[in-house]
């Protein structure tokens, strides 16, 4: 998302702004519907070249059909976005397990070249024996991406927005390893800033080493109400600096007031 109520950014529209404060966004709206050309149209001419969008395809696809449905639809949308759409996100359901993996194998294969893809899995067994699923992935050249909700889920909500997100959000085993040279990862924190930051010194650890290895991740940090998002996700990219000195700072405009 680029909107929050608690995020009061400098400038607008509020695309724009948020692309001047972070250079990478999930769009968790496209899960939901596909947007006209003309919206994606739109969010192409208020970001830079270099800004990355993580797309989720629409739940039609990868939930209400299983990975049936006609994308061609979705993709003609996407269009405009050139290289801004850094990666489409396969967000598959918990029900989707290690014997629908010959699915997803037809679908990949099914998809349009030149475009990255990265899939979400949320059933147990994939992480109790990730062989398979990695197989697969790495032959279609997709990524792996991990949502690490360890740090969330390691002591009980203290907070509305922690108890609502302790209800929803998926208990996930903690996976670190990076199958193409564009790593995508999502982590969840909690509202106390101090422990968010302390749950993901093993990321800032690994990206550092990624980004060593010459490859391209992608970090998307939340929080249970996500108002501090923004400026932790700035902490985190500094963080990652301090090991990698040749990392370029995050530019843009400062917002007006964050919190």
């Amino acid at each position: 998302m680029w909107t929050h109520p608690a995020w009061r950014f400098a400038g607008s529209p509020k695309l724009r702004a948020y692309a001047a404060w972070c250079n990478a966004v999930e769009g968790n709206t496209t899960f939901y519907a596909t947007p006209s050309r003309g919206t994606v149209t739109s969010w192409a001419q208020q970001t830079p070249p270099d800004f990355r969008f993580v797309l989720k395809l629409p739940r039609a696809v990868t939930h209400e059909t299983r990975l049936t449905a006609d994308t061609t639809p979705f993709f003609h949308a996407m269009e405009p976005l050139g290289e801004r759409a850094h990666a489409f996100w396969i967000q598959l359901p918990g029900s989707f397990g290690p014997g629908d993996v010959g699915e997803l194998e037809a679908f990949l294969r099914r998809l349009p070249t030149g475009f990255r893809y990265a899939v979400e899995v949320r059933h147990p067994a994939f992480f109790r024996d990730p062989r398979h699923l990695s197989a697969v992935l790495t032959a279609a050249d997709a990524e792996w991406v991990p949502f690490d909700t360890t740090a969330f889920f390691r002591s009980p909500p203290g907070s509305d927005a922690e108890r609502d997100a302790w209800a929803k959000k998926p208990r996930m085993p903690l996976r670190t390893e990076a199958l193409t040279n564009h790593p995508i990862v999502r982590y969840l924190g909690r509202d106390d800033p101090a422990a968010t930051v302390a749950g993901w010194q093993g990321w800032v650890d690994i990206v550092a080493g990624w980004l060593a290895e010459g490859r391209s991740p992608t970090v998307f940090l939340h929080t249970p109400d996500n108002a501090d998002a923004p400026a932790l996700a700035r902490r985190f990219h500094e963080q990652v600096r301090t090991r990698v000195p040749d990392l370029p700072a995050l530019a843009g405009l400062e917002p007006l007031t964050l919190f």
